[in-house]
């Protein structure tokens, strides 16, 4: 299990670094989590919630979908949370 763990975290971070020498920021990777998430989640695609999936070759045109699920009113977006850090 552990091993399990390390693996998907290198993957994890080696996909996020790729993203981000393409020029992308962390609130873009964070933004597209958020929308496939709230996308994916409790579906047949949730399956494919994982790094190689979220920062591979469609994470560009991910980060251009509008989001499918409005937030509630104690729900806080990426933005949100990095105005609360500045």
């Amino acid at each position: 299990m552990i091993k399990q763990v390390r693996i998907f975290v290198t993957l994890l971070i080696f996909s996020i670094k790729a993203r981000l020498k393409d020029g992308f920021t962390v609130i873009d990777c964070l933004t597209v989590i958020d929308i496939k998430v709230d996308e994916w989640i409790n579906s047949d695609m949730e399956k494919f919630i994982r790094p190689e999936t979220l920062f591979g070759g469609k994470f560009e045109s991910y980060l251009n979908q509008k989001s499918v699920r409005k937030k509630t009113s104690k729900e806080k977006s990426v933005d949100d949370i990095f105005k609360e850090f500045k």
